[in-house]
């Protein structure tokens, strides 16, 4: 036989690709290999715009069954409003038989090794470096020359040659075969739809399709459509594709927050409802003879309460467990065809993998309306808790506190003015989490939503966002709470772990950690909730899965920190005295400097309610809280120590 000559780079460079993403296409097939509707493997699969796979048969099938349109099962099912399409949306899913292709082919090359490589024949290959004839026993890869036993000695003497990596003849026929099943296109892959005998040889940017040559003189030769040859256009569109893919793992961040937040809520509200069936009993059993039956109405209450809690909170995990399934398909879909898909898959998909990112790109989590409202029935005229060494404050005094108030707060307090409204522009908001004023009458408000802050005047007017300079170090993630030091300076803490002051402009001015030198935030966890700033202009900061609060100069340096329990919101009053909300233990407790106890305030009114703290502010030697109660009103109390 003739000497073998040598093979083109493009199957070296492919072969090594393949090896490096096996682990990537086993995943790929395990997670899109199966049709939505028979729930089987996927049979001439076709792609659909949302890049859910469907049989053919199932697809025509579906349009019989909904009068032309092709309806997506879990697109309908998880509520979104685009999941009909035509039948002309639809692509033919080359890519998973591209994939089903390199699978086969590798393991056909794995029991070929497994078998000793016994069926190969060697005596075909001569050496291509001498004009002897010998038969060849090894292959340069850098040369890409066949070598007999006595050239190989050579190669290896000659000091330019020594480096150059010989082959084993019988290895390297391995690889090549291995090479040629994986990844040797199909004919029909790059033939034109519309032109058989023609090659898709150039992509239009203008219309998102490969195109041949009669395609480009019948169709698109004007000056409007944008051309390119493949290679050009790939680089192009991975690029854009690696954008949206970026972007929309932003998005799934959203969602996976808001469901951490809905299973964090569900699982206080779970251990509320044991820790209450616990405190019923333990009342009921001092006097079980005359209690058997308020102990079981108390028990279906604490039942009937959890189901509605769950039954709320089960609705808006469902659909965002869905939204982060779609969003997770499509980057996975996405990054997949990056890294392993060829060039004419990337740029047959590249349009409907953009549609569909970007109209996920723009979803946001939606939360229950009123999702601090949720808590387990007030059972406090049944249980007792007492803090020993703790004086609680004078109920009396309170209600005469309040009852002096009433007619003033009636009079006075009444609905000015309201800023903003529901959305994403400047001055409109998606949940407020926090709100503060500054000494020149500035408000900013945590709007966590929209991951952001705005600032506004006295009259509510929009001025600017913090990071206004749009800082990769300043930027915002589901800012929890706000707070204004005296000099105009804003001060956020948001789910990054970071306390970031931003100046009167907005423009990040410095950030830091609330852990002491030496740790960082991955070495503790880290749980930011609120913030304030105290008379001394020092920045304090409540972390509540430390359960701790951090005091801080106004550069960030850590002055103290204060054991505290889950602090939900924070205030200080003119003597530097710490005023922290627990709503998990349902009271708000009032410390010294030191962080020392004075008092608690967890019990209000004749029938001794359970306080349900959710905001408050201080002014002298009165607390204005606002807690949650079905009738509206704010309650004031004053310490006395």
């Amino acid at each position: 036989m003739a000497n073998v000559r040598k093979e083109p780079e493009k199957s070296k460079s492919k072969v090594r690709m393949k090896e490096k993403q096996d682990p990537q296409t086993e995943g790929f097939l395990e997670d899109f290999d199966h049709c939505f509707h028979c729930e089987r493997e996927l049979e001439e699969p076709m792609l659909l715009p949302c890049l859910h796979s469907y049989c053919k048969r199932c697809v025509d099938k579906n349009v019989k069954e909904n009068g032309g349109k092709v309806i997506c099962i879990p697109c309908r099912d998880a509520g979104e409003l685009s999941h009909d399409f035509d039948l002309c949306d639809l692509l033919a899913n080359t890519f998973v038989q591209h994939i089903r292709k390199i699978m086969a082919a590798e393991e056909k090359g794995k029991k070929s090794v497994r078998g000793g490589m016994k069926d190969i024949d060697l005596t075909e290959y001569i050496c291509s470096s001498c004009e002897r004839n010998n038969p060849a026993i090894r292959r340069c890869d850098d040369c890409r020359d066949f070598l007999c036993k006595t050239c190989v000695k050579v190669h290896k003497a000659v000091k330019i040659l020594k480096d150059h990596e010989l082959i084993e003849l019988r290895e390297w026929l391995v690889i090549k075969q291995r090479a040629d099943d994986n990844l040797q296109q199909s004919p029909a892959e790059t033939l034109c739809p519309d032109h058989s005998d023609e090659i898709l040889e150039q992509f239009c940017f203008t219309c998102g399709k490969l195109v041949c040559v009669d395609c480009v003189e019948l169709s698109h030769k004007s000056s409007k459509h944008e051309k390119g040859v493949i290679a050009e256009a790939v680089k192009s569109v991975r690029q854009r594709l690696e954008k949206h893919v970026d972007d929309t793992h932003q998005t799934a961040a959203k969602f996976t927050g808001a469901l951490e937040i809905l299973e964090k809520t569900r699982r206080e509200l779970n251990d509320d409802a044991k820790r209450l069936c616990g405190e019923v009993k333990v009342a009921i059993d001092k006097e079980r003879a005359t209690m058997d039956e308020r102990e079981k109405e108390y028990l279906d209450k604490i039942g009937e309460s959890e189901k509605e809690n769950e039954s709320e909170l089960e609705t808006y995990v469902d659909k965002i467990e869905d939204k982060l399934d779609h969003l997770t398909n499509a980057f996975e879909f996405a990054e997949s065809l990056l890294d392993i898909g060829d060039d004419i898959q990337i740029l047959n998909l590249a349009s409907t993998i953009e549609k569909r990112l970007r109209r996920l790109k723009a979803e946001q989590p939606v939360l229950p309306p009123k999702l601090d409202d949720l808590a387990v029935i007030d059972l406090g005229n049944v249980t007792e808790e007492e803090e020993e060494g703790v004086e609680e404050i004078a109920t009396p005094e309170l209600e005469v506190i309040q009852e002096e108030a009433e007619e003033e707060v009636n009079n006075v307090w009444s609905l000015e003015s309201t800023i903003g409204t529901r959305g994403s522009k400047h001055g409109q908001f998606d949940w407020c989490r926090g709100i503060c004023s500054s000494l020149d009458g500035h408000v900013v408000v945590a709007d966590w939503g929209n991951d952001r802050a705005q600032v506004f005047d006295r009259e509510g007017k929009f001025l600017c966002l913090l990071n206004s300079n749009a800082s990769e170090q300043g930027r915002l993630s589901m800012p929890q709470d706000v707070a204004c030091l005296r000099d105009g300076r804003f001060v956020c803490v948001d789910k990054s772990k970071f306390v970031r002051v931003f100046d009167p402009d907005g423009k990040l001015y410095v950030s830091f950690q609330t852990v002491a030198d030496g740790q960082t935030a991955k070495d503790t966890g880290i749980e930011l909730s609120c913030v304030t700033v105290d008379r001394r202009n020092r920045i304090v900061v409540g972390d509540c899965k430390r359960n701790v609060i951090t005091i801080h100069y106004s550069d960030g340096k850590l002055l103290q920190t204060i054991p505290a329990v889950g602090p939900g919101h924070l205030a200080t009053d003119s003597t530097d005295r710490l005023i922290v909300s627990c709503p998990q233990k349902q009271k708000i407790r009032v410390m010294n400097r030191d962080g020392k106890l004075i008092s608690h305030i967890d019990r209000f009114g004749e029938e001794r309610d359970k306080l349900k703290p959710r905001e408050f502010a201080v002014t002298n030697m009165i607390i204005y809280m606002l807690s949650i109660k079905k009738e509206v009103g704010i309650n004031l109390y004053t310490c006395t120590t």
